[in-house]
Protein backbone atom coordinates (compact mmCIF):
# COMPACT_ATOMS: atom_id res chain seq x y z
CA UNK A 1 0.00 0.00 0.00
CA UNK A 2 3.06 2.43 0.96
CA UNK A 3 4.36 1.16 -2.22
CA UNK A 4 1.48 1.96 -4.32
CA UNK A 5 0.90 5.64 -2.33
CA UNK A 6 4.40 6.23 -3.24
CA UNK A 7 4.47 5.95 -6.92
CA UNK A 8 0.61 7.85 -6.91
CA UNK A 9 2.69 10.53 -5.49
CA UNK A 10 5.56 10.64 -7.66
CA UNK A 11 3.12 10.63 -10.36
CA UNK A 12 1.33 13.63 -9.69
CA UNK A 13 4.71 14.97 -9.04
CA UNK A 14 5.55 14.34 -12.43
CA UNK A 15 2.53 15.57 -14.05
CA UNK A 16 2.44 18.76 -12.22
CA UNK A 17 5.75 19.41 -13.39
CA UNK A 18 4.79 18.13 -16.98
CA UNK A 19 1.93 20.86 -17.30
CA UNK A 20 3.76 24.01 -16.64
CA UNK A 21 3.76 25.51 -19.81
CA UNK A 22 6.93 25.91 -22.05
CA UNK A 23 6.68 29.96 -21.28
CA UNK A 24 6.93 29.73 -18.19
CA UNK A 25 9.94 27.19 -18.04
CA UNK A 26 11.78 29.82 -20.21
CA UNK A 27 11.01 32.87 -17.74
CA UNK A 28 12.51 30.17 -15.04
CA UNK A 29 15.61 29.75 -17.31
CA UNK A 30 16.04 33.23 -17.48
CA UNK A 31 16.33 33.70 -13.78
CA UNK A 32 18.71 31.28 -13.82
CA UNK A 33 21.05 32.77 -15.97
CA UNK A 34 20.25 36.35 -15.07
CA UNK A 35 21.11 35.62 -11.24
CA UNK A 36 24.39 33.61 -11.86
CA UNK A 37 25.00 36.89 -13.95
CA UNK A 38 24.21 38.93 -11.31
CA UNK A 39 25.86 37.16 -8.57
CA UNK A 40 28.68 38.01 -10.49
CA UNK A 41 28.87 42.09 -9.34
CA UNK A 42 27.52 41.31 -6.13
CA UNK A 43 31.08 39.70 -5.54
CA UNK A 44 33.49 41.08 -7.17
CA UNK A 45 32.12 44.80 -8.33
CA UNK A 46 33.35 46.43 -4.91
CA UNK A 47 36.70 44.81 -5.48
CA UNK A 48 36.25 46.37 -9.26
CA UNK A 49 35.97 50.00 -8.22
CA UNK A 50 38.73 49.60 -5.35
CA UNK A 51 41.17 48.46 -8.28
CA UNK A 52 40.38 51.65 -10.50
CA UNK A 53 41.47 53.73 -7.22
CA UNK A 54 37.71 55.18 -6.59
CA UNK A 55 37.82 54.31 -3.02
CA UNK A 56 35.77 51.74 -0.94
CA UNK A 57 33.14 54.55 -0.35
CA UNK A 58 32.33 54.46 -3.92
CA UNK A 59 30.93 51.25 -3.42
CA UNK A 60 28.34 52.70 -0.94
CA UNK A 61 27.64 55.50 -3.64
CA UNK A 62 26.60 52.87 -6.39
CA UNK A 63 24.59 51.32 -4.55
CA UNK A 64 22.62 54.01 -3.39
CA UNK A 65 22.31 54.78 -7.00
CA UNK A 66 20.76 52.01 -8.42
CA UNK A 67 18.43 51.96 -5.12
CA UNK A 68 17.29 55.80 -6.15
CA UNK A 69 16.96 54.49 -9.28
CA UNK A 70 14.59 51.98 -8.74
CA UNK A 71 12.79 54.11 -6.20
CA UNK A 72 12.29 56.50 -9.22
CA UNK A 73 11.51 54.53 -12.07
CA UNK A 74 9.59 52.23 -9.98
CA UNK A 75 5.75 53.42 -10.91
CA UNK A 76 6.49 55.26 -14.29
CA UNK A 77 8.31 51.54 -15.44
CA UNK A 78 4.73 49.66 -13.77
CA UNK A 79 3.13 52.39 -16.40
CA UNK A 80 5.18 51.41 -19.06
CA UNK A 81 4.59 47.94 -18.62
CA UNK A 82 1.35 47.87 -18.93
CA UNK A 83 1.49 50.25 -22.07
CA UNK A 84 3.90 47.52 -24.04
CA UNK A 85 3.37 44.59 -22.46
CA UNK A 86 5.72 42.50 -19.78
CA UNK A 87 7.62 40.37 -22.34
CA UNK A 88 8.37 42.86 -24.58
CA UNK A 89 8.99 45.26 -21.01
CA UNK A 90 11.49 42.35 -19.37
CA UNK A 91 13.39 42.27 -22.98
CA UNK A 92 14.28 45.96 -23.19
CA UNK A 93 15.19 46.05 -19.41
CA UNK A 94 17.45 43.11 -18.85
CA UNK A 95 19.56 43.97 -22.29
CA UNK A 96 19.63 47.34 -21.62
CA UNK A 97 20.26 46.68 -18.11
CA UNK A 98 22.92 44.29 -19.31
CA UNK A 99 24.22 46.75 -21.83
CA UNK A 100 24.21 49.92 -19.38
CA UNK A 101 26.64 47.68 -17.07
CA UNK A 102 28.79 47.35 -19.94
CA UNK A 103 29.62 50.50 -20.74
CA UNK A 104 30.05 51.41 -16.94
CA UNK A 105 32.61 49.24 -16.91
CA UNK A 106 34.69 51.55 -19.58
CA UNK A 107 33.96 54.49 -17.55
CA UNK A 108 36.38 56.83 -16.15
CA UNK A 109 35.24 58.58 -13.71
CA UNK A 110 32.75 58.04 -10.57
CA UNK A 111 30.38 60.78 -11.71
CA UNK A 112 29.99 58.80 -15.03
CA UNK A 113 30.29 55.38 -13.24
CA UNK A 114 26.99 56.63 -11.03
CA UNK A 115 25.04 58.37 -14.29
CA UNK A 116 25.50 54.65 -16.23
CA UNK A 117 24.70 53.20 -12.72
CA UNK A 118 21.71 55.36 -12.72
CA UNK A 119 20.24 54.51 -15.67
CA UNK A 120 20.98 50.91 -15.82
CA UNK A 121 18.97 50.56 -12.72
CA UNK A 122 16.27 52.05 -14.29
CA UNK A 123 15.71 49.74 -16.78
CA UNK A 124 16.62 46.56 -14.22
CA UNK A 125 13.30 48.13 -11.86
CA UNK A 126 11.18 47.59 -15.16
CA UNK A 127 12.86 43.95 -16.26
CA UNK A 128 12.24 42.84 -12.69
CA UNK A 129 8.48 44.84 -12.73
CA UNK A 130 7.68 42.80 -15.49
CA UNK A 131 9.23 39.49 -13.96
CA UNK A 132 5.61 38.43 -11.92
CA UNK A 133 3.26 39.48 -14.50
CA UNK A 134 4.63 37.98 -17.20
CA UNK A 135 5.07 34.48 -15.24
CA UNK A 136 1.73 34.62 -13.86
CA UNK A 137 0.12 35.25 -17.26
CA UNK A 138 2.13 32.33 -18.87
CA UNK A 139 0.70 30.01 -16.27
CA UNK A 140 -2.59 28.75 -15.66
CA UNK A 141 -3.90 29.12 -12.12
CA UNK A 142 -3.94 25.35 -11.03
CA UNK A 143 -0.12 25.66 -11.39
CA UNK A 144 1.26 28.84 -10.28
CA UNK A 145 2.22 27.96 -5.96
CA UNK A 146 3.96 25.20 -7.90
CA UNK A 147 6.06 27.89 -10.57
CA UNK A 148 6.27 30.54 -7.94
CA UNK A 149 8.02 28.13 -5.50
CA UNK A 150 10.40 26.99 -8.53
CA UNK A 151 10.74 31.22 -9.84
CA UNK A 152 12.26 31.31 -5.98
CA UNK A 153 14.05 28.56 -6.15
CA UNK A 154 15.47 29.72 -9.31
CA UNK A 155 16.77 33.10 -7.78
CA UNK A 156 18.87 31.02 -5.46
CA UNK A 157 21.14 29.55 -7.87
CA UNK A 158 22.98 32.75 -7.56
CA UNK A 159 24.84 31.44 -4.65
CA UNK A 160 26.36 28.81 -7.23
CA UNK A 161 27.34 31.88 -9.02
CA UNK A 162 28.75 33.84 -6.45
CA UNK A 163 31.08 30.42 -5.88
CA UNK A 164 32.64 30.53 -9.45
CA UNK A 165 32.58 34.52 -9.80
CA UNK A 166 35.20 34.44 -7.12
CA UNK A 167 37.52 32.41 -8.84
CA UNK A 168 37.23 33.85 -12.55
CA UNK A 169 39.60 36.60 -11.87
CA UNK A 170 42.36 34.16 -10.93
CA UNK A 171 42.10 32.17 -13.81
CA UNK A 172 41.80 35.53 -16.18
CA UNK A 173 44.42 36.91 -14.64
CA UNK A 174 47.25 34.81 -15.99
CA UNK A 175 45.34 34.88 -19.51
CA UNK A 176 45.76 38.72 -19.67
CA UNK A 177 48.92 39.27 -18.34
CA UNK A 178 48.23 40.55 -14.95
CA UNK A 179 47.44 39.94 -11.42
CA UNK A 180 44.44 38.17 -10.17
CA UNK A 181 43.43 41.95 -8.31
CA UNK A 182 44.06 44.27 -11.28
CA UNK A 183 41.21 45.86 -12.80
CA UNK A 184 41.42 44.09 -16.06
CA UNK A 185 40.66 40.56 -14.30
CA UNK A 186 37.91 42.01 -12.33
CA UNK A 187 36.38 43.69 -15.63
CA UNK A 188 36.55 40.48 -17.78
CA UNK A 189 35.22 38.76 -14.93
CA UNK A 190 32.22 41.13 -14.85
CA UNK A 191 31.94 41.31 -18.61
CA UNK A 192 31.63 37.73 -18.33
CA UNK A 193 28.67 38.02 -15.48
CA UNK A 194 27.36 40.58 -18.61
CA UNK A 195 27.08 38.05 -21.36
CA UNK A 196 24.95 35.71 -19.18
CA UNK A 197 22.61 38.72 -18.29
CA UNK A 198 22.19 39.00 -22.02
CA UNK A 199 22.04 35.18 -22.58
CA UNK A 200 19.44 35.18 -20.51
Amino acid sequence: TRIGVTISTKGIVVDSYRSIPGTAWRVLLHNVLFGLGVSFFDVLFSFYLVSMNFGIESAGLMSTTVRIAGLVFGIPAGMLIDRIGAQRALVIGIIGYAAGMIVLLFMPSIVLLMICQFMAGCLFAMGMSALMPLLTHATPPAQRTLVFGLNEASMSIGLVGSIVAGWVPSLLGPWLGVGAQDAPAYRWALLIGCGLMLVA
